[in-house]
């Protein structure tokens, strides 16, 4: 495409404004798209937050019980200084205890569920 020309430039502004469209229109389904999940109070779905597991035949969401009566015993241990996050993540691990998706609970983790259930940020 030859953009010293009058066509070219034409043609260059029509694909620029094409692409401009396309991206405008994605970032507006994905704001409608969280508004609807704050709305239902639901977390995302790429890394689902602690005591949240992926229900493939549901395509959503769902609480994970076992995980949060779990998180609950992990919780009144650091509330009650029974076990740091790094004990209690040593804990898990010689007992076998792992997620449903079958990965251990890591320090990071756990961190990122205590955090959220300092903050508030739990659902």
């Amino acid at each position: 495409m030859d953009t010293t020309t009058a066509a070219g430039k034409f043609a260059a502004g029509i694909i620029a404004l094409q692409c401009q469209w396309e991206s405008d229109v994605k970032s507006e389904r994905q704001k409608a798209a969280h508004v609807i999940r704050r709305q239902r109070k639901t977390p995302g779905k790429r890394h689902p937050p602690p005591g949240w597991t992926w229900d493939k035949l549901a395509a959503e969401l769902v609480p994970d019980i076992r995980e949060r009566k779990l998180l609950e015993l992990i919780y009144q241990w650091r509330a009650n200084r029974v076990r740091s996050i790094k004990d209690t993540c040593r804990w898990l691990t010689e007992e076998g205890i792992r997620r449903d998706s079958g990965a251990t609970y890591n320090v990071q983790w756990v961190q990122r569920a205590w955090m959220s259930r300092c903050y508030g940020l739990r659902r």
